[in-house]
């Protein structure tokens, strides 16, 4: 109940946690496996891929991080206010990280729409400065 309690506030919230507690197994026994491992089993279970982009706002170099590892390719297309898809490509993730150069971008709010290869979205709101 828990994890799907959190997979439904990130919905409504857009935003990503990645939580640092124990899982029980059901008898108030606990156990721990390793945290990474076990983090992106949560997420990967409950909302499927999750991104981070940092800096945001950007000048124009955003960094994308992954939260579950996935090497295939991901598509993306920004969208600018009004709608318009101003750039769209792809990009593969290297130890979940990967760059993207957006400095062509006049300053302004756009949207990042990412696709993983199992077709999970995830919209992520973008402030060019």
């Amino acid at each position: 109940v828990i994890y799907q309690a959190r997979a439904l506030l990130r919905l409504l919230s857009n935003d990503i946690v990645v939580y640092e507690d124990d899982c029980t197994d059901g008898a108030g026994e606990y156990s721990r496996g390793p945290q990474e491992q076990h983090n992106e089993r949560i997420i990967k279970d409950a909302l499927g891929q999750g991104y981070i982009v940092m800096p945001n706002p950007t000048t124009g170099n955003i960094q994308l991080k992954q939260l579950v590892t996935d090497k295939e390719r991901v598509d993306i297309k920004i969208y600018n206010s009004f709608g318009a898809v101003v750039w769209e490509g792809y990009k593969y993730f290297s130890n979940k990280q990967s760059s993207l150069q957006l400095s062509f971008l006049i300053p302004g709010l756009y949207n990042l729409m990412l696709t993983d290869s199992k077709g999970f979205k995830t919209s992520i709101h973008l402030t060019k400065l």
